[in-house]
């Protein structure tokens, strides 16, 4: 997808099969930002197929994008695009149990938020009994180049990677 005149657009319209997801540009927001929002979309799509992008749910944080149990409306699942502080993932974490949460960034390279959040969830209790599950989502830094055609979201294993931050592997 040509990056230039999608950045002219204030509407955003992405498909990933039949469903459709309508994303308006804020004035301040940055492109690739609007494109992680999307990919968290279509990503996990098939997965939690009640999927939301920027939907208030009524907490203090505003999930970029989110799921919720259809029968209790609680987060099942809940993603931040780009950079996130670790007191506001501790925060969420202590708040909704069984949580799966992921943080979606661009590049394929160490990240030291990884060591930061195991370090710090192994001396909180409240994360380590909620059986919540944190990922990080890396996509290739060309993966709006190469994935979108027409607003098709087409996302290839080589285009991104999962890093499982907790609970811990051993």
């Amino acid at each position: 997808m040509e990056k230039e005149s999608l950045e002219l657009r204030r509407k955003w319209v992405f498909r990933r099969g039949s469903e459709k997801l309508h994303l308006i540009k804020k004035p301040l927001e940055s492109s690739e930002h609007v494109f992680l929002k999307a990919f968290l979309w279509a990503l996990y799509l098939p997965q939690y197929p009640e999927i939301m992008v920027e939907k208030s749910i009524g907490d203090r944080y505003k999930p970029d994008v989110v799921a919720l149990d259809p029968v209790q409306k609680r987060p099942v699942f809940w993603a931040e695009a780009g950079q996130v502080k670790p007191q506001k993932v501790e925060s969420i974490l202590r708040r909704f149990e069984s949580l799966h949460f992921v943080i979606a960034r661009w590049g394929f390279r160490k990240e030291p938020l990884v060591d930061l959040l195991q370090r710090r969830f192994a001396s909180d209790s409240r994360i380590q009994k909620n059986e919540s599950r944190i990922d990080l989502l890396q996509m290739h830094s060309s993966a709006h180049l190469n994935c979108i055609r027409d607003g098709e979201i087409r996302i290839s294993n080589d285009y991104y990677k999962i890093i499982s931050i907790w609970p811990p592997h051993h």
